[in-house]
């Protein structure tokens, strides 16, 4: 048998400092721009970036602007939390990233609009759409979402 347990709890407020990696990043979106992290050592790019390369833990000093964005892979919601039927249907895609034809490791899950489902293949370029610049604050939800190219 199987049961259904429903509460609510209250979480207190959670602040996350950015740091010096996350500083380069939300500046650049306050700009309208995506950096990623460069590590001089590993000749590897990171995205999200952050202060020290994954690989050989070395200070990263470099952060390059993003050149080009793809889709890498995308779900479909078409019900909410509730299994409700959405009224339009709600897709987020897994955007990887290059800085001049070079790969960048990582990527980012945000938000896709799509007018065209048909235009929905794995690898089609992607750019992302911000804020107006005077409603930007710095974080990725200054990028509203996605489209494709």
């Amino acid at each position: 048998m199987k049961k259904e347990f429903r509460f609510k709890i209250d979480v207190p407020k959670y602040i996350y400092p950015i740091g010096r990696g996350g500083e380069k990043f939300a500046e650049g979106l306050k700009k309208g721009e995506l950096y990623a992290a460069y590590c001089e050592i590993c000749d590897n790019y990171m995205m999200p970036p952050s202060a020290y390369c994954p690989r050989c833990f070395s200070e990263i000093k470099k952060y390059e602007k993003v050149t080009n964005a793809y889709l890498d892979l995308y779900t479909i919601l078409w019900k909410d939390f509730e299994g409700k039927d959405l009224e339009e249907p709600i897709i987020y895609g897994f955007i990887r990233f290059e800085v001049d034809e070079e790969p960048v490791e990582g990527g980012l899950i945000h938000r896709l609009k799509v007018d065209d489902p048909s235009k929905m293949v794995l690898g089609v370029r992607v750019n992302p759409i911000f804020k107006p610049e005077e409603e930007r604050r710095g974080t990725i939800t200054d990028i509203e979402y996605f489209v494709i190219e």
